[in-house]
């Protein structure tokens, strides 16, 4: 067999390369800058002068890209796009998600709800899951290493809301009410709000502000604005919650003047300095992006693999999938946070002991192996 993969700098780069080779897939690549993701008619005209139709049995993206479906569509191949985005970055799904060449595998229950609500039943629900093959490599080398030990540490972005922009010329009156929405949530783990507060007569209020100026907004950027806002405020609150209490580090691109307490540690490399920082830290942070409703993050699967303790705000996927106090540890309050902290901290054997008991079942039941067998069965390649 034979794939066409479009490669560019995603964090399952390395990974994907692994498992098609692993089954004995070949491996074709193409690189691309789109200039705009749904209207490309420069990439359009290279896909259709360059890939020839019947060398390939499928094409491949990591997240999914309109015009790789639509370019594959008209040379007749399938399309397959391996989601651990959310939400996708799509403007328009209706114009191109519906392509019966797409296998569209998307790791939220609720944004795969979504969609099939939509009429477009070429999305598949497909938790994630971690390369089982990479993680025992990488323990088998050793990952414990003084450099990277800690109490606490919270790896990812602090996420830059563009809110204030929305918001710059609306009523005072409608800023209150998206505020009351950002606090609302912010509060509340087991039910997303967002969504259902934005309404069509909201998005043309706020519209009607910026009229005869090139700018407007849509439901899906207000709603990504928001949850941006309220993911930010949870990790900014609980790092400094956690800084004034324990040694805790921060490892992102972002750095942020008011973390109290807290060492600000730059960004990591996934491959080759991820495993480090999870295995010494005695408690890894997961605050999950808000848009992200049910579905469990990567990250997640990266600490439990790397036998990491996961303290995770609440995900139903997760409560389904695992058990709080016995895989990982759940909150659904700062209080709760802190309060889950302390006793872990405290308690290095049962802490230890629910790592171990979380990487077993990653190792097992929740890897990249598998899942990539369930796509290419489900794409009708094996």
């Amino acid at each position: 067999m034979k794939c066409l993969l479009y490669d560019w700098n995603s964090y399952f780069r390395q990974d994907l390369d692994e498992l098609l080779q692993n089954e004995n897939i070949t491996i074709e690549k193409f690189s691309w800058k789109f200039k705009d993701y749904e209207n490309d008619d420069e990439f359009l005209a290279w896909f259709d002068e360059n890939i020839e139709q019947g060398v390939f049995d499928f094409v491949i993206s990591v997240n999914y890209f309109p015009l790789i479906s639509e370019a594959s569509r008209l040379k007749g191949y399938k399309y397959i796009a391996w989601c651990y985005d959310c939400p996708l970055n799509v403007v328009n799904p209706e114009l191109t998600m519906g392509n019966s060449n797409n296998y569209i595998f998307v790791f939220d229950k609720e944004q795969f709800n979504d969609y099939y609500n939509q009429g477009i039943e070429t999305v598949y629900h497909l938790p994630l899951g971690v390369n089982s093959k990479r993680v025992r490599r990488t323990l088998n080398k050793g990952v414990k290493n003084p450099e990277y030990q800690c109490d606490v540490s919270l790896v990812g972005s602090l996420y830059e809301s563009q809110l204030p922009i929305i918001t710059q010329r609306v009523p005072e009156d409608v800023k209150k009410v998206l505020n009351e929405i950002v606090r609302i949530q912010e509060n509340l783990y087991d039910n997303y709000v967002i969504k259902q507060c934005i309404t069509d007569g909201l998005i043309l209020l706020i519209n009607s502000c910026y009229e005869g100026m090139d700018f407007e907004v849509s439901s899906k950027a207000l709603e990504f604005s928001l949850a941006s806002e309220v993911t930010r405020n949870n990790r900014l609150v609980l790092l400094n919650l956690f800084g004034r209490r324990y040694g805790t580090r921060l490892y992102s691109f972002q750095s942020f003047q008011k973390l109290e307490g807290v060492k600000q540690c730059g960004v990591v490399d996934y491959v080759n300095e991820l495993p480090y920082v999870i295995a010494n830290s005695k408690i890894n942070l997961n605050p999950v992006l808000r848009c992200i409703r049910s579905g469990i993050p990567l990250r997640a699967f990266d600490i439990m693999g790397y036998g990491g303790f996961l303290l995770s705000s609440y995900q139903a996927e997760i409560d389904s999938g695992f058990k709080d106090g016995e895989h990982l540890a759940m909150y659904k309050s700062y209080e709760e946070a802190v309060d889950k902290a302390d006793y872990y901290l405290k308690n290095d054997d049962i802490r230890n002991k629910i790592a171990l008991k979380g990487q077993e079942i990653v190792l097992k039941e929740h890897t990249l192996e598998d899942r990539f067998r369930n796509i290419l069965k489900t794409g009708g390649i094996v």
